[in-house]
């Protein structure tokens, strides 16, 4: 059945040697049996044992955000000697009930603002080791998804080396975690912060980690963060921000960097088109409410009506001023900034003492494309130049966002149309799209906009000051192809999340790359561990790259796609700093 499509797109789209091993059969979560206790400052955490692992869920590391502390920043854990029993995922955060359908397990759950909590996995607990800990940030667009997504269970990755401690934590997102009150008749200084919360969450759970870790048998001076999408993006904050400073070692960031971060002036006002992308402006429209009181009044369950309202259930890629493409961290310029300008504090060294790991994949826009391909453009607008098929959607915004994004900054335009031109995709001959055959181009084009060429920048300011290695995935995203019925996704965004996390579930991978899954999982480890995958460094003049082809092979390549980069890192700056005043058409009406 056909559906309408109402989208209001923000323009900051979202918006991983070869070893041997035999594949074991994926299990369900099997009942927890001997429990275990570990003494922290905030009590007494029981989890339980699984066969070799130690296993702890649903640690609270703050004070519930909610009531009086709903948008403020979050307040320690008090120490406690209290027992809580650890042995399930705590709350996820509140969100829309996920109209792309790219978060379902996490959308699914029970939602409540009382979600400030992270998991703990460990092989063979020792509480007197000194285990590198691996902390991972989940994706979602920062609107969506939550550590319960089944795609982060880290018992895999854990169960590969017994010398390492895998935590994930949940953080306000959307409306909650990322939307600035600074317009709002009855806005002070306690809500400064809003639109940075979940970043400041993140902090407070590392925060936690740096006290507590050791009682699992972690090294608090050896803490790795690393996070996919609006993960990786959050990396890149804690990277640049000062208060982060000394919670981690190390850095990975997965398909997110700092081009999905939003100015605040962006986030708070007007477009040049009339349009606005304030948030909370339009929290009060809906809810009827006029102040931050009024706000502070809506019920958890009014929220998420809200949020469903404005990205409607199912077949949707973002959502209007409340959608999933709409949240991101807001950043300030100046001496003070708690975020300042991502790229503007790399130049100046922000992170220099910390090693960075970076990538994207091949196709990463192929996942917006097609979250669902059964979609209708009713606006009359664009309906007569896009008519139904199943491509007609990503038609219609792969030509809007070339040519609107491609006037907002100077030189973009010109370098949008040569690349057209001259770079082809390898997507070209895997479906040709008869009504538009540069739609590959056009949608390859975007992922280098939205994701790769911020990861080339980034690494080349980091590189001039600290350790950085860079990869290049290509492996296909088999559950995702599977899930979605359509071959040509590729390796889209998060390809490489089930890999680096060593998941064999059979709904994620495709068993002939086990031995692949294997050797990636392992040289995320062996990062966290000594600070080297186990390939060249990154800099800014060879840009030495690991290349995972389709077939998993691995290859260190120098500069690759360079046509690509010299026609668009020229300009990316221009582009990144335009952006942010772009939306994207209303195509039609739920």
């Amino acid at each position: 059945m056909k559906k309408a499509l109402s989208i209001l797109l923000a323009t900051a789209a979202a918006l991983i040697i070869v070893g041997c091993q035999k594949d074991p059969q994926p299990q369900p979560e099997p009942t927890p049996q001997e429990s275990i206790t570990v003494e922290c400052h905030n009590g007494k955490m029981v989890g339980y044992r699984e066969g070799h692992l130690a296993i702890f869920k649903g640690i609270p590391f703050a004070v519930p955000p909610k009531n009086e502390l709903r948008w403020k920043d979050p307040v320690e854990a008090p120490e406690s000697d209290a027992e809580i029993i650890c042995k399930k995922f705590g709350h996820v955060a509140i969100q829309a009930t996920d109209g792309t359908g790219s978060e379902p397990a996490a959308a699914s759950k029970d939602k409540d603002e009382d979600c400030l909590t992270l998991n703990i996995w460990t092989q063979d607990f020792n509480p007197n080791a000194r285990k590198a800990v691996m902390f991972y940030i989940h994706g979602g667009a920062y609107a969506l998804g939550g550590t319960v997504d089944p795609m982060y269970d880290g018992r895999y990755l854990a169960t590969l080396d017994s010398d390492i401690i895998v935590v994930t934590t949940n953080y306000r997102i959307s409306i909650m975690g990322f939307m600035p009150l600074d317009n709002v008749p009855g806005y002070t200084d306690e809500y400064k912060n809003a639109g940075i919360l979940g970043i400041l969450d993140q902090q407070m759970a590392l925060k936690w980690v740096k006290r507590n870790i050791a009682k699992f048998g972690g090294d608090p001076d050896n803490v790795t963060i690393f996070g996919e999408s609006a993960g990786g993006g959050s990396v890149l904050c804690h990277l640049v921000m000062p208060s982060s400073k000394g919670l981690f070692k190390r850095a990975i960031m997965m398909s997110g960097e700092g081009s999905i971060t939003s100015p605040r002036v962006a986030a708070v006002s007007q477009t040049d088109d009339g349009t606005s992308l304030n948030q909370a402006k339009r929290l009060m429209e809906i809810t009827g409410k006029t102040d931050l009181t009024g706000l502070k009044s809506i019920s958890q369950g009014d929220l998420i009506k809200a949020l469903d309202a404005e990205v409607g259930y199912g077949g949707t890629l973002g959502g209007a001023v409340l959608g999933s493409l709409v949240s991101f961290p807001v950043y300030d310029d100046g001496p003070d900034a708690i975020l300042p300008h991502p790229y503007e504090a790399l130049k100046n060294g922000a992170g220099k003492d910390v090693d960075i790991m970076i990538g994207t994949t091949f196709h990463e826009m192929n996942y917006f494309g097609f979250l669902d391909k059964d979609l209708e453009i009713t606006n009359p607008q664009y309906k007569d130049k896009y008519p139904y098929d199943k491509f007609c959607y990503w038609n219609a915004f792969c030509d809007y966002a070339v040519e609107n994004f491609g006037t907002k900054g100077q030189g973009v335009k010109e370098a949008f149309k040569k690349y057209i031109e001259e770079c082809p995709s390898d997507m070209d001959t895997v479906f040709v799209y008869e009504r538009d055959p540069n739609i590959w181009r056009k949608t390859d084009l975007l992922s280098e906009m939205f994701f790769r060429q911020g990861s080339i920048l980034t690494a080349d300011l980091h590189s001039r000051h600290g350790n950085t290695f860079m990869y290049y995935f290509g492996v296909p995203h088999y559950g995702y192809a599977v899930r979605t019925n359509n071959p040509w996704v590729g390796a889209c965004h998060a390809a490489d999340v089930p890999y680096a996390f060593n998941n064999y579930d059979h709904q994620y991978y495709d068993s002939s790359f086990a031995a692949f899954r294997y050797s990636w999982s392992n040289a995320f480890i062996r990062f966290a561990k000594t600070g080297n995958p186990g390939w060249d460094q990154y800099d800014s003049k060879d840009r030495k790259t690991m290349v995972i082809d389709h077939e998993g092979t691995m290859k260190v390549v120098s500069n690759p796609k360079k046509e690509r980069t010299d026609i668009l890192q020229p300009v990316f700056l221009n582009y990144f700093n335009a952006r942010t005043s772009v939306t994207s058409p209303n195509l039609g009406k739920n």
